[in-house]
């Protein structure tokens, strides 16, 4: 879902080669999920080449949350029936922690399929709209089966998938941050010795800086690795592109024990990981009661 700052905390069920592409004709237009040739014959309005069905998602812009529920859950049926609706099916679940209300209905003999999943996020809510392909290159049921398992098998993400959906994929000794497109390495490592700990930071994709504010000895105190020992920098993070944004963010690592610490000197970067060439190591030493 290009160009979203707020993600769903969901698996989505869909065929493994869907893909998510942007609308080559509005950024404001949102995201595409289906195989690239139906979707780029979509795009070019060749519907009749379509093999397979096509979800829109984007954000509703007269839909919104509130609570666990939606603004237009008020007489809902009744609203849609005097707009022609007929044959009305509506269902109302959770994946997670997220509201979920689905429509299925009739508009002038053309089935409709709609359905709003809340962000629990400044009452913010994705729209998804099924795209049917031909009946006779897709028979209504292979497709409505495939909107049907998007609906009912899509499932919350687990502790350690919610943090890197949320654009911090934590190993051990090291996290890779993601903000929009761009990338940063943070790493944190106890020398044995001297229990000195040594944080690096390095930018590995895209303009991203990373403003650091305080840096917190803890524990990790969710199910995922619970009690073991993290580091937590409060950092202010910032990218350039595709638009300049600037995000408060905790930066955690989960702290590995070392022998020697793997960056004695700046200039020689780790082989294992995709370092730029171009782009500036941050290296912080540090005792481990500070």
């Amino acid at each position: 879902m290009p160009d979203f700052i707020v993600f769903p905390e969901i698996m989505p069920y869909l065929p493994e080669d869907f893909v998510g592409l942007p609308s080559p004709h509005s950024k404001g237009d949102g995201a595409y999920r289906g195989r690239r040739a139906d979707v780029e014959a979509f795009f070019n309005d060749q519907n009749h080449l379509m093999r397979s069905p096509i979800i829109h998602v984007d954000i509703s812009v007269n839909v919104g949350q509130v609570e666990e529920s939606f603004t237009f859950s008020k007489n809902l049926r009744e609203n849609l029936a005097s707009g022609g609706a007929t044959n009305i099916e509506i269902k109302e679940w959770k994946w997670g922690s997220h509201p979920v209300c689905s429509i299925a209905s009739k508009i002038k003999g053309k089935e409709i399929r709609t359905a709003w999943i809340g962000l629990n996020y400044a009452s913010q809510v994705l729209r998804f709209f099924f795209v049917f392909p031909p009946p006779e290159n897709l028979s209504m049921e292979e497709s409505l089966k495939i909107w049907s398992d998007f609906l009912m098998k899509t499932v919350a993400l687990d502790i350690h998938d919610k943090i890197k959906a949320d654009g911090h994929d934590m190993r051990e000794g090291y996290t890779l941050v993601r903000l929009w497109d761009s990338h940063l390495f943070v790493s944190a490592e106890k020398r044995k010795s001297d229990n000195k700990i040594q944080v690096v930071i390095k930018p590995l994709k895209g303009q991203i800086s990373c403003e650091r504010k305080d840096v917190l000895l803890g524990t990790m105190g969710l199910p995922w690795h619970k009690n073991d020992l993290i580091l937590k920098i409060e950092s202010v993070l910032s990218v350039k592109k595709p638009t300049s944004f600037t995000k408060f963010c905790n930066i955690s690592i989960l702290l590995k024990d070392v022998e020697e610490f793997s960056y004695n000197d700046p200039s020689l970067p780790n082989n294992e990981l995709p370092f730029g060439e171009n782009s500036v190591i941050s290296i912080l030493n540090l005792c481990e009661n500070k």
